[in-house]
């Protein structure tokens, strides 16, 4: 209890070294708090939206379903069977539903959708689209020929409620099933791959599009507390045998659990990186503060102290100092959190990143589990701790009359003395002394330049690893699909119809191939559609192009898995992603009807046999596109001679915007037309990168403060250490100004030393994973669904854009430099040689 109280005192006996020891901690973990809360709100708003808007908490489908989703595997509809599953007290309610794809047509345009039929007044208690209705009306159970479509699917077809349309599908049996359905309601959730993929019918209307009566694909069931997900699964599993097969949410939405994993991988590098930035400043200080009271400890062991107490007191104050700053920092953290709870983080202007996170929408809500606070808490709380062991260990090693006598101090003091007496007062001698009290401490200097070099290193990496991922994104995306610029007519972007075409476009290739910055240009016809096997129909981006020209563009041609590219000679020939043929259950060699809107507004369908397969690794890719030959795509959509647009790879890609630009200048009397840069044509990566750059410049600004602190710390340690030895200096005649350069000298040389080695350290680590890469596979499931997204991450180093970090972490050591070397400046000669203040 006295050591306690001791330790106490000393702790206020330096309230400014304490303060900024305390601000180190408050402000690193209310960082933390504040940034893992962040990203526990994102992940629990991807499971809330995806399971409260479609799956539900549990699904019960009939064996194999899942893996194979075929209409012939869909389940009785049995009364019994769901009388038996609602008796689980667990289980709040069931719903029945029927699930297909379909081809979903207005007045003028035609889309592909997955149709959802649902048990209108079951439903509701499942899941909420029901509150998201923006215009009309949710389903009611005698809705026999209403629809239910989202506010994107709306805009695409230009259609709105009360107006008619029609599904046409392959039913259950193998005929065509087709449908006329009078809109009753749009829906908004917010998310566009929910408001712009699903349309929901009646149970009934569903079984008689997909022929498919008493019978249903799924029955979808909430729970209580979603948390109790796998335990009830496995007893019901258990329960209905084994011609069911019950999943819970995790294995229902594997893109958000992976996504969810994904996101806490990535918060522990940063989180590792900032706990090893806190323990440097936390070390500086607490090293620091051991040093400035060597002679104090002198006098304690003297008078009795045993080593084992000055040990156990150098604990106590850091554990003091530890809990302060975890409260503070908790109390800032956690309010934070709490505010943006209730209000909620706006990232509208990042739309169209964050919905390539599968549920999230632009309104986040930052989420405080207790959990986490307790494990940041803890480590904080250890890294505070720890650093203080070694500077106890070596206080209690002093021998006590050497610590009183100050014998290291002395000397040092004794030779920057006798070079004052010299009047030597040129840059050349202030730089000296300032190197003699560098290394006359090298403990110091060397944690002092550490915490810089380590910030600079960790930027570094940080900054490769970024930019790799920026350049891994845009590379893989304008390679593998939109090229660096396209030409196309005005809005064809927004909707791809057919009558949107361009004409006479060998003139334009040939004018836009004669500018010395593009490397090669190719025409291609690109519109929506649906493929369809005997098997299954998906949705399908249909490219034909231009088989020798794209080669010069684009390289889907390098990562063909299984038969061969298309040839120039292939009329009615095909290139599925690897996704595709995986869900049409389709090989090399069988064929698949293609159907898509015509220029004349009909449903144009032709026959292709599968020549190839290709797979990039992404679902982006793989699980949305089709290639087929240009004079293919111009027959199957009736355009006779003309395109839909066409794609431009430059030599450079980082002239797109310039190039984009001076094009449509000189494009100016060809009405309608205008040139895309890869920017505008893929805004989802533009937007991943710029949503990226906000979590990275926070984590840059909180180290740099950190470190800011762990220099501040450190230096004004520094001057505490030395008040009797400046007190001497300008005794013997040393002007303020002189000892204040000196101090600032000091700071700019370990800056200077920190900033080389820490360049040193981390362009090594970078090039090292360049070279090597990251290989992110165990994440790719949540990674696929961001376009551009592959396996391996190779970070990149661009030696002129942290030069700017390594100038800001410089001028970062000279500024707090200026408070102690202003505070040295200061002192009274005969008050710092007694060392009373």
């Amino acid at each position: 209890m006295k050591l306690l109280r001791l330790a106490w005192r000393n702790v206020l006996r330096n309230v400014r070294r304490s303060l900024i020891t305390v601000v180190a901690i408050t402000v690193g973990l209310a960082s933390l708090v504040f940034l893992w809360g962040l990203i526990d709100g994102m992940n629990e708003q991807m499971i809330e939206n995806s399971t409260s808007y479609l799956t539900g908490h549990l699904k019960v489908h009939g064996k194999g379903y899942h893996e194979d989703k075929k209409l012939h595997r869909a389940l009785t509809d049995s009364p019994a069977v769901r009388a038996e599953i609602l008796k689980d007290n667990n289980i709040k309610a069931l719903s029945a539903r029927l699930a297909g794809k379909a081809m979903l047509s207005g007045a003028n345009k035609s889309r592909g959708v997955l149709v959802v039929g649902v048990e209108p007044e079951n439903e509701i208690k499942i899941t909420t689209i029901n509150k998201t209705i923006i215009e009309g009306r949710y389903l009611q159970p005698d809705d026999e020929n209403g629809i239910l479509i989202g506010n994107k699917m709306a805009k695409i077809l230009g259609t709105k409620p009360g107006e008619e349309t029609v599904l046409i599908t392959q039913a259950a049996d193998g005929s065509i099933g087709a449908g006329r359905y009078r809109i009753v309601g749009i829906f908004d959730t917010g998310i566009d791959a929910i408001d712009t993929n699903y349309a929901f019918l009646t149970l009934e209307a569903a079984r008689d599009l997909y022929a498919m009566w008493g019978r249903a694909t799924a029955w979808a069931i909430r729970l209580n507390q979603r948390q109790q997900s796998a335990q009830v699964a496995t007893a019901l599993s258990r329960k209905l045998g084994a011609d069911y097969e019950v999943l819970g949410w995790r294995k229902l939405l594997p893109s958000v659990v992976q996504a969810v994993q994904f996101h806490e991988a990535m918060t522990y590098i940063i989180l590792g990186i900032m706990f090893v930035v806190v323990g440097v400043g936390i070390a500086n200080t607490i090293l620091m503060a051991v040093m400035e009271r060597t002679r104090e400890f002198g006098v304690m062991m003297a008078l009795g102290t045993s080593r084992s107490q000055i040990i156990g007191l150098v604990i106590l104050e850091s554990m003091l100092l530890g809990v302060a700053g975890i409260i503070v920092g908790n109390i800032i953290g956690l309010g934070i959190n709490f505010y943006l709870a209730s209000t909620g983080l706006n990232l509208e202007q990042f739309t169209a990143a964050l919905e390539s996170m599968p549920g999230l929408s632009a309104i986040v809500y930052p989420v405080s589990r207790w959990d986490h606070i307790a494990v940041l808490s803890a480590i904080v709380f250890f890294i505070s701790i720890l650093p203080a062991l070694y500077p106890a260990w070596r206080a209690a090693s002093v021998e006590p009359v050497e610590a009183i006598r100050g014998i290291h101090t002395h000397k040092s003091r004794h030779h920057k003395a006798d070079g004052y007496k010299k009047q030597q007062r040129t840059r050349a001698v202030f730089w000296a002394i300032a190197s003699r009290g560098i290394m006359r401490n090298p403990r110091r200097a060397l944690l002092t330049a550490g915490a810089t070099a380590f910030g600079l290193a960790a930027f570094i990496v940080l900054y490769g690893l970024i930019e790799g991922w920026y350049a891994q994104l845009v590379e893989n995306s304008t390679r593998y699909f939109s090229a660096h610029v396209q030409i196309e007519q005005q809005g064809f972007r927004l909707d791809m119809e057919p009558e949107l075409r361009i004409n006479d476009y060998e003139n334009i290739l040939q004018k836009v191939k004669r500018a010395p910055n593009v490397a090669e240009a190719t025409p291609r016809v690109q519109t929506r559609a649906m493929v369809s096997s005997p098997m299954a129909s998906e949705p399908l981006l249909i490219l034909g192009i231009d088989a020798q020209r794209e080669q010069q563009v684009t390289q889907l041609q390098k990562v063909i898995v299984e038969g061969t590219y298309l040839a120039a000679s292939d009329k009615n020939s095909i290139v599925l992603g690897q996704r595709v043929a995986k869900k049409l259950d389709i090989r090399i060699g069988e064929k698949v009807v293609v159907t898509a809107q015509q220029v004349t507004g009909d449903l144009g369908s032709a026959a292709y046999r599968v020549v190839g397969i290709f797979e990039t690794g992404n679902e982006f890719f793989d699980g949305l596109m089709g290639l087929i030959p240009l004079s293919a795509g111009q027959s199957l959509l009736g355009l006779n001679n003309s395109i839909s647009t066409i794609a431009i790879s430059l030599k450079d890609r980082r002239d797109s915007q310039e190039f984009a630009t001076s094009l449509n200048r000189r494009m100016g009397g060809n009405s309608g037309l205008e040139a895309l840069p890869w920017e505008t044509l893929m805004p989802a990566v533009v937007q991943m990168i710029e949503f990226s750059d906000v979590f990275f410049y926070i984590i840059l600004a909180i180290v740099l403060f950190v470190i800011a602190m762990g220099i501040m710390n450190t230096l004004l340690m520094s001057v505490l250490e030395r008040t009797r030895e400046f007190g001497v200096m300008m005794a013997l005649g040393t002007a303020p100004g002189q000892v204040l350069r000196i101090v600032i000298y000091e700071s700019l040389a370990l800056s200077a030393i920190g900033i080389i080695v820490g360049m040193v350290l981390g362009l090594v680590v970078t090039a090292y994973y360049g070279s090597t890469g990251i290989d992110l596979t165990s994440l790719m499931d949540a990674s696929e669904a961001i376009p551009g997204m592959t396996p391996i991450l190779k970070p990149v180093i661009i030696i002129g854009s942290f030069w700017w970090a390594a100038m800001i972490l410089f001028a970062t050591g000279a500024l707090t430099a200026i408070y102690p070397a202003i505070r040295a400046s200061h002192l009274e000669p005969v008050t710092a040689i007694r060392n009373v203040g």
